[in-house]
């Protein structure tokens, strides 16, 4: 899949600065510890994961079981929508390149491939960011090509590595958040926006326009670095596999994670936001997704 960046709803797209491998002591200094996203170009180039892993590697290494699969973007979408499958017939599917034209696209997100096989935790690093974080949790995110997750922000930092495949991300500054229009919807452990940056409502989300956004297409073995609280764009361009870490200071870890725990404990009770990313509407009844 091809992508223009130059038809885009935003009012400017800015490439994302970018390290490379020589650079890479300056990502501490200059990025981490100022809340300045980038992009460290080839950062798992040298990783088992680019070589070894694959949706038939993954197929043959992680036991079968029954899954959720987010279908279209659940950031924008009126309550989660989820199709049931099987680990391995969606990932013989996706090596095979098996969904008809037409088809809804389905998206195996924030799985936990590390737990389902603890040695893929050797294969793929993540030393700056993990080596200064107070919490770290890993995930995977498996999908065909037109994957969409809309612009949201999480609470921690957050480094997205891709592994198979390409992806679009765009992020926007926390000091923009009027123009990418904060949602009620419950997002845990982030921030919902209202605005769909594929189907943009002009009438409703008019500063849209004005947003200024940086922008990469991360190709296998680059990594980006997104700052806990950047609103962020990702769209699967290939068949694709990505590995996020997510990476909590201590203040984000205290105060945003302890905010988000009284959120959910509301929300779980039907007190907190009318709709959310974890739980699927039939009949406009909330259903909890797991």
């Amino acid at each position: 899949m091809s992508i223009d960046i130059h038809n885009h709803p935003e009012g400017k797209l800015t490439d994302l600065p970018e390290l490379h491998r020589p650079e890479f002591d300056r990502f501490l200094p200059e990025f981490k510890r100022r809340a300045r996203p980038v992009v460290l170009r080839g950062y798992n180039d040298h990783d088992r994961a680019l070589v070894e892993w694959s949706f038939s590697s993954f197929a043959e290494r992680l036991p079968d079981q029954a899954i959720d699969l987010d279908v279209g973007d659940a950031m924008v979408t009126e309550g989660l929508t989820f199709e049931s499958d099987t680990l391995h017939n969606y990932l013989h599917d996706l090596a095979d390149n098996a969904r008809p034209s037409g088809e809804p696209v389905r998206y195996l997100q924030g799985f936990d491939i590390f737990g389902h096989d603890p040695t893929l935790h050797e294969e793929i690093s993540f030393p700056h960011l993990e080596s200064v974080a107070a919490r770290s949790l890993r995930a995977g995110w498996i999908g065909p090509a037109g994957t969409v997750t809309g612009y949201h922000a999480d609470i921690a930092d957050n480094q997205l590595s891709q592994i198979v495949g390409r992806k679009l991300v765009k992020l926007i500054s926390p000091d923009q958040s009027q123009k990418v229009y904060r949602h009620k919807k419950y997002d845990p452990n982030g921030i919902a926006c209202a605005v769909d940056a594929d189907n943009w409502d002009q009438q409703a989300h008019p500063l849209f326009a004005t947003a200024n956004a940086f922008f990469v297409v991360l190709d296998p073995g680059d990594s980006v670095f997104i700052p806990g609280k950047w609103f962020h764009y990702v769209r699967s361009l290939d068949a694709s596999i990505s590995v996020n870490q997510l990476g909590y200071t201590p203040s984000q870890l205290a105060i945003g994670k302890s905010a988000d725990q009284v959120r959910r404990f509301f929300h779980n009770r039907g007190m907190y936001g009318d709709t959310c990313t974890c739980h699927m509407l039939i009949d406009g009844v909330r259903v909890a997704r797991r």
